[in-house]
């Protein structure tokens, strides 16, 4: 009996502690890692050497993938790991990251990186209902819009929104 409450207690312990490295110990490691990466892709824009960025964004993706599947809620995760995927012309698969951090969080960032990643592949019909949901919440980010006829197109849908969205005696 003393053997069998004494394993009892070492089973219990067991699963205290890898329950505590699962609850508290990965999400800290992974923001952890988080915040490092987005320093790092930071750093990115300013370093000129393809390969390098390359390499980079190779071996972010290979940290970040796993815990993006540990915590698929973690929409800052979801972000840079798509903004990876981008800086590798990986479009497609920042696309499918993109869509599925938009199924825990609806910010604007989300919608408008997703409509940018979709011109980048030619998508462009399928690009502008995004950026127009985006630049209806953030109008500042229609001027990132840096093709000229996707930005008027995307204006004049956030248009036509706009004035279906009127009153019946509302002034235009």
């Amino acid at each position: 009996m003393k053997w069998l409450k004494l394993a009892l207690s070492a089973a219990i312990l067991a699963a205290a502690g890898i329950a505590i490295r699962y609850v508290c110990y990965r999400p800290v490691r992974c923001h952890d890692l988080t915040t490092r990466v987005a320093m790092q892709m930071k750093d990115m824009d300013q370093w000129g050497d393809p390969t390098r960025v390359t390499v980079a964004t190779r071996e972010n993706l290979a940290r970040l993938e796993p815990c993006r599947r540990e915590m698929p809620w973690n929409v800052n995760l979801q972000m840079l790991v798509a903004a990876n995927y981008g800086a590798r012309e990986m479009h497609e698969d920042a696309i499918r990251v993109y869509e599925d951090a938009l199924r825990y969080d609806h910010r604007p960032e989300l919608y408008f990186n997703l409509g940018i990643e979709r011109l980048k592949t030619g998508r462009v019909d399928e690009a502008i209902e995004p950026l127009a949901v985006a630049c209806s919440i953030r109008t500042d980010l229609i001027t990132e819009i840096l093709n000229i006829d996707v930005r008027a197109r995307v204006m004049k849908l956030i248009d036509q929104r706009a004035t279906l969205l009127r009153l019946p005696n509302e002034p235009r």
